[in-house]
Formats: C-alpha cells, sequence, structure tokens
C-alpha cells in the first residue's frame, strides 16, 4: 500500500510538470491571418521576443493574394508573395494587434517597407489602424493603393520545441509510473 501511495505521488508529480510546462513556458511562434478586404489576404508569423515588452518578432509574410488596379488603370494579380527584408525590430503585439518597428534611430507604430517578388510594399499598411495596403509593383513602376481596413482574423500557436520536449517528459513519467502501477497490482491479483 505505501509503494502504490508512492508512485501515485511520483505520477501526479510529473502531471503537475506537464501542466506547469503547458501554462508557463513561452508559446512565442505564432501564425495570423491578415486581410484587407477579398482583395489582399494572407498571413503572418511570428517568432522569438522583440526588445518591446508584449511584442513579437516578425518573422515572415505571405500575401495569398494580392490583388487591384495600379494607378495606370491596369489591372494585377499576384499569389503567394512572400516578404522579405522587414525593417528592423519589426513585431506585432497580440494583445493589442499594434506593430512595431525600429529604423535610424526611431520607433514608428507600423511594419516598416519590405519587398515581395512583384512589389515593394509600404509599411504604413501594416499599422493598427490602417485602412488599405499600398505600395509600388516592379513590373510596370506603377503605385497601387488597395482599400480595405486591416483585420487579423485568426492566431494559431506553435509551442517551442523546449516546451515539446517538457511536455513530451512529463507524459513519458506518468506512463512509466502508470505501468508500473499495473505491473505492482497484477503481481498482487496473482499473489
Amino acid at each position: 500500500m505505501r509503494r502504490s501511495n508512492k508512485a501515485a505521488m511520483h505520477a501526479a508529480a510529473a502531471l503537475c510538470l506537464a501542466g506547469h510546462v503547458l501554462t508557463t513556458a513561452p508559446a512565442r511562434a505564432a501564425v495570423f491571418d491578415f486581410s484587407f478586404g477579398p482583395d489582399a489576404f494572407g498571413t503572418f508569423t511570428t517568432g522569438a521576443a522583440a526588445a518591446d515588452p508584449g511584442y513579437d518578432l516578425i518573422t515572415g509574410l505571405t500575401f495569398d493574394v494580392l490583388t487591384g488596379v495600379d494607378e495606370n488603370n491596369v489591372p494585377f494579380s499576384f499569389t503567394n508573395e512572400v516578404g522579405s527584408g522587414f525593417e528592423p525590430g519589426a513585431a506585432f503585439n497580440p494583445t493589442t494587434d499594434a506593430f512595431i518597428n525600429h529604423f535610424a534611430g526611431g520607433t514608428f507604430p507600423d511594419i516598416g517597407g519590405f519587398l515581395t517578388p512583384d512589389a515593394k510594399i509600404e509599411g504604413t499598411s501594416f499599422a493598427q489602424s490602417s485602412g488599405l495596403v499600398s505600395g509600388f509593383i516592379f513590373s510596370n513602376s506603377a503605385a497601387f493603393a488597395i482599400p480595405g481596413q486591416l483585420a487579423i482574423t485568426a492566431a494559431t500557436v506553435v509551442p517551442e520545441s523546449s516546451t515539446w520536449a517538457m511536455m513530451l517528459l512529463g507524459f513519458s513519467g506518468l506512463g512509466f509510473f502508470a505501468c508500473r502501477r499495473n505491473k505492482k497490482l497484477a503481481g498482487a491479483a496473482v499473489a
């Protein structure tokens, strides 16, 4: 009886460890859906914590669709436009939906300018109160602006690898102690 209680205490400790990891481990990597209406939408990802409290660094951004009419009334349509060249410190606060970047010694409330294979996107497009996505198309040297209020519609949190390791360790401990307990109970039943 005494050993059974000890095994139960170990199992409870392992469960507490797993629960603690799940609730306190930093889950910084996340994927967010964004849209500027039906003509410009995609996802952006965040990674490690930024220097600014509450913000996570933006590690990638892709327009699934970027379509509209440029300043010369020429229609354009791009898909899977992967962003690159983000401003230093470009980050997102998932609690307030605010963006920030640090450029030339200043701090700005937007993501900063960045490039896609077909266009340069103006930094102010990704600001908390943005009402359009705008930029410059490389192929015809024309500016564009697609109206639509920026909306952040979803988030998927991806735990860090250390979190996964601790979870596996905790659940392995639970399985080990449960197996030991079952073997002891089976041995006691035979005797």
